[in-house]
């Protein structure tokens, strides 16, 4: 999905921006000047919503990525610690007992 969305952005838009600046050049100037601004202030805006949902989607992916290597380094370090106790007494008893 964010790949799709970095798509639109980067390649999509500028070519359908384009394609829409050609059909409105057909309309007259009497009929067309106000649509022609209202076109570009709309097309502005979901560009603008469009660049926002990206930066917050990849905000968020980041942090679930940040998050989730805290944790699994939490769990290496728990496994450690769990491996050295079960291991450590019976190392001592065979110290001592030697």
């Amino acid at each position: 999905m964010l790949n799709n969305l970095k798509r639109l952005l980067d390649t999509l838009r500028p070519r359908m921006e384009a394609q829409m600046k050609a059909w409105i050049a057909w309309l007259p100037e009497d009929s067309g000047g106000a649509g022609r601004a209202v076109f570009g202030e709309c097309l502005n805006e979901v560009t603008i919503e469009l660049r926002a949902k990206y930066k917050n989607y990849l905000q968020s992916i980041v942090e679930k990525l940040a998050d989730n290597a805290r944790l699994q380094r939490r769990m290496k370090l728990k496994k450690i610690f769990i491996r050295g106790s079960l291991g450590s007494p019976e190392g001592l008893f065979q110290f001592f007992s030697a």
